[in-house]
């Protein structure tokens, strides 16, 4: 996950395509367009979801989000002005895309186009170099919890602080053994469907960071009803921008220095 590398293509560019997408032509377009919300939510202001088209033909990736709020400029459908300038920002760009606000005016989302796997990687590229700095750091920290193999992610929250979502308690056991730098057996002992366990997981974690980080930081854990969901461990402090970096710089550095043990 390391910015936008563009995929390896399958059986033919997406640029003249004549035969039906080959089940890696879809594989492409739909993590090209996760991977481009992801970045995009780094902002806590940014809903939406990504959609990839089946036929030859048609634009490669389609993203419906709420907003764009990059350094210079913001896009918003409650500004149709914005979405109708969009176009021609991009083009200056070098990507072939378009923008347009829904007719049905769906869940007040825009609709962005990306007309090729190309475009979309050279548009996450634009995106990265016009990231506002809170979001940028969020993006650094996200892309070092994914090194560490976990799926949560850092978020620039409305206030201009850094919030890491709800994760599951292997997560947070993970990132509480490489944060210290060795294997806590007692963690390893606890059992993650056992709220009682689950909550002394979030303990050993707000120690750790707290002490990685030098400000009390808090953890808590979320036990649900019912057998549908897993307990989850909410990291419920803020960091600040320098606290986002220091934190990513140090998980990054942890796991290449990481104990065998911490690795299974």
């Amino acid at each position: 996950m390391h910015a936008f590398v563009p995929p390896q293509q399958g059986h033919g560019s997406d640029a003249a395509l004549e035969l039906p997408l080959s089940t890696e032509d879809n594989e492409q377009r739909r993590q090209v367009g996760n991977d481009l919300m992801l970045l995009l939510r780094s902002s806590e202001t940014v809903k939406g979801y990504p959609d990839h088209s089946t036929l030859p033909g048609a634009p490669a990736i389609t993203l419906y989000i709420s907003r764009l709020t990059l350094r210079g400029f913001t896009v918003t459908p409650e500004k149709p002005t914005t979405v109708m300038r969009l176009p021609r920002v991009l083009d200056r760009e070098g990507i072939t895309g378009d923008a347009a606000i829904p007719a049905d005016g769906t869940l007040g989302l825009m609709q962005l186009t990306l007309a090729t796997i190309a475009d979309a990687v050279r548009f996450g590229e634009f995106v990265l170099r016009r990231l506002p700095a809170d979001c940028r750091t969020a993006w650094t920290l996200t892309l070092a919890l994914h090194q560490l193999g976990l799926h949560t992610r850092a978020r620039a929250s409305r206030l201009g602080r850094l919030i890491i979502p709800a994760m599951l308690p292997w997560e947070a056991q993970r990132l509480h053994e490489v944060a210290r730098g060795r294997v806590d057996h007692t963690a390893r002992a606890l059992l993650h469907v056992d709220p009682r366990d689950v909550g002394r997981l979030a303990d050993l974690l707000a120690g750790t960071l707290s002490a990685l980080l030098h400000k009390d930081v808090k953890v808590i854990a979320m036990v649900y009803d019912g057998l549908d969901h897993m307990p989850e461990v909410l990291i419920k402090t803020g960091f600040e921008l320098s606290q986002g970096n220091l934190l990513a710089t140090a998980l990054t550095a942890a796991h290449d220095s990481l104990p065998v043990g911490v690795e299974r």
